[in-house]
C-alpha cells in the first residue's frame, strides 16, 4: 500500500503543472499533447567576428498521456534530437487557429524524454566589432512575445530550473544582466541559474559590452531584515539616479502594502520613453512606469498567471493601484470579457488596464481589497493561479459570493465588441507596455 501511495504522490508532483495546461486537441492519429519540463539547459555562444550566435537546448520532460508533445520557438531554424536520435518538427495550430505550436512528429507513449534542440538567436540582438548586445525583452500583449521569441521554451504553465550556460567570443570585457544566481566560469563566460519556479515570461537575461550604459548600485534593506542588491542601468545620456531614488520610494510602499520582497535582486534598465515590462525582481522600463512595473513584481511575477486568460487580473490591480487604489459603486459599464477567451489564448487582454481598474474599484466597495491581496500573496507568491482560483481565494478570504460579479463583469463572453472604449471615450491600447515596437526595439539594444 505504501509504494502504491508513493507512486500516486510522485506522479502528481510530475505532473502537477499539467492540470494547468489547455486542453489536448486531435492531431494526426492522434493527439497533439502537452509537455511538463522537469529542468532545460541553455547553451548560448556569441560570435561577435562572425555575427553568429548559436543555442543548444537540452530539455527533460514528461507527459502524462500518449500524443505528439508541444513546445514554442518562433523563428525558423531548428535541429533536433529526442533521446539521441533525429526527430522531425511541424508547426500545428490549436483549435479555433488560435495560435501555434511547434510539435514533435513522433508519438510518443507516457513517460520521461530528453530533447536537445539546436537554434540561433535572431531577434533583440545587434553585433559590434567584437562585441553583442543581445536581450530577451518579453511582452505579453501579444502571442509568441515570451521566451519562445528568442530561445525554444514552453507555455507559461509550466515551471521549471533554468540554466544559462553563457559564451561571448570576444577580447573586450561583457557584461551579464540576468535575474537568477551568477557563476563566473572564466572570462566572458558565466553559468546563470534561475529558481524552478520561473517560467517562459520569468527570464530576464541582456548581454553587452562593458561601458555601453550607465550603471548605479546600492542594497535595500527588506522589512525582514534580508539585504536586496539593486541594480540601475541606463543609456549613458539618462541619469540613473532618479531612477533609483524612485525604485526605493516604491519598494518601501509595495513592502507596508503588501509584505516582504521575495526576488533575489532588483534589477531595471530605466528608459526615457515609452512603458515598460516586468520580470521577477526586474523590469525594462521608463520613470513613468516604473511603480507600475515594481508592483508586478508582486502580481505578476510573484504571483503568476497560468495562461492568458488569467493576465487581465494584475494589470487591472496595478493599474487600479496607478489610480490611487480608488472605490466605485458601481465600475461603469454592463458586461465585459477580458478573461473566458479560448482555453488557447496566450496574451493579455489589453482592455485588462481600464477594464481591471474600474471593477477593482468596484470590488474595493465591497471588502478591503488590498487586505485580501496582502494575503493572496502570501498564499499564492511564486505560484502559479488562474482566475478561478482568485475568485474561490477571495471568498473564502471575505465570506462573500463574488463569483456572479466576476462572470459579468470580466467573465462575461456576450459583451458587445468596443462597448468599453466608448464608455471611457479612450483607446484600450494600454499605456504601459506599448514600447516593443520593432523600432523601439531597436532603440533598446
Amino acid at each position: 500500500m505504501t509504494k502504491i501511495l508513493m507512486f500516486f504522490i510522485l506522479s502528481f508532483n510530475a505532473f502537477a503543472n499539467l492540470n494547468l495546461a489547455p486542453p489536448s486537441f486531435n492531431y494526426k492519429d492522434g493527439k497533439a499533447i502537452f509537455m511538463d519540463i522537469q529542468k532545460g539547459e541553455y547553451k548560448i555562444s556569441y560570435y561577435p567576428s562572425t555575427f553568429r550566435s548559436r543555442v543548444k537546448t537540452t530539455w527533460e520532460f514528461e507527459i502524462a498521456e500518449e500524443g505528439y508533445p508541444l513546445f514554442d520557438f518562433v523563428p525558423w531554424g531548428i535541429r533536433a534530437k529526442l533521446n539521441g536520435k533525429r526527430v522531425r518538427l511541424g508547426r500545428v495550430r490549436s483549435p479555433g487557429k488560435v495560435t501555434r505550436y511547434r510539435v514533435i512528429k513522433k508519438k510518443l507513449k507516457p513517460g520521461r524524454y530528453t530533447l536537445e534542440l539546436n537554434t540561433k538567436i535572431k531577434r533583440g540582438i545587434t553585433f559590434g566589432f567584437r562585441r553583442v548586445n543581445s536581450g530577451f525583452f518579453i511582452k505579453d500583449l501579444a502571442q509568441k512575445k515570451f521566451l519562445e521569441k528568442y530561445v525554444p521554451a514552453n507555455l507559461e504553465f509550466d515551471q521549471y530550473p533554468i540554466t544559462f550556460d553563457v559564451k561571448v567570443r570576444s577580447k573586450y570585457e561583457h557584461i551579464f544582466v540576468a535575474n537568477g544566481k551568477h557563476t563566473k566560469i572564466s572570462f566572458n563566460h558565466y553559468k546563470i541559474e534561475y529558481p524552478n519556479y520561473f517560467s517562459s515570461s520569468s527570464v530576464y537575461f541582456h548581454v553587452f559590452k562593458k561601458g555601453r550604459y550607465r550603471w548605479q548600485e546600492d542594497t535595500f534593506t527588506s522589512i525582514n531584515g534580508k539585504q536586496i542588491p539593486v541594480i540601475v542601468y541606463t543609456k549613458k545620456k539618462y541619469d540613473t539616479s532618479s531612477f533609483m531614488e524612485k525604485a526605493k520610494e516604491y519598494f518601501d510602499e509595495l513592502e507596508r502594502d503588501y509584505g516582504a520582497w521575495t526576488h533575489r535582486e532588483l534589477i531595471i534598465y530605466g528608459m526615457a520613453k515609452g512603458g515598460g515590462m516586468e520580470y521577477p525582481g526586474a523590469t525594462a522600463t521608463s520613470l513613468r512606469s516604473l511603480g507600475h512595473e515594481m508592483f508586478h513584481s508582486y502580481f505578476a511575477k510573484g504571483v503568476v498567471p497560468a495562461d492568458g486568460n488569467s493576465g487581465w487580473m494584475d494589470e487591472g490591480l496595478a493599474s487600479w493601484r496607478d489610480n490611487g487604489y480608488k472605490t466605485f459603486d458601481h465600475p461603469g459599464y454592463e458586461m465585459f470579457n477580458l478573461g473566458a477567451h479560448s482555453p488557447y489564448k496566450r496574451n493579455t487582454d489589453d482592455n485588462s488596464y481600464r477594464v481591471g481598474r474600474a471593477f477593482f474599484a468596484y470590488l474595493n466597495s465591497k471588502f478591503d481589497l488590498k487586505r485580501s491581496l496582502r494575503g493572496y500573496y502570501a498564499k499564492y507568491k511564486n505560484s502559479l493561479v488562474t482566475t478561478q482560483m482568485f475568485i474561490k481565494y477571495l471568498e473564502e478570504d471575505t465570506g462573500l459570493y463574488l463569483e456572479g460579479e466576476f462572470f459579468q463583469f470580466v467573465l462575461n463572453p456576450n459583451h458587445r465588441k468596443n462597448f468599453v472604449e466608448r464608455i471611457f471615450k479612450t483607446k484600450s491600447v494600454n499605456e504601459h507596455h506599448r514600447h516593443y515596437s520593432k523600432k523601439e526595439m531597436s532603440a533598446i539594444l
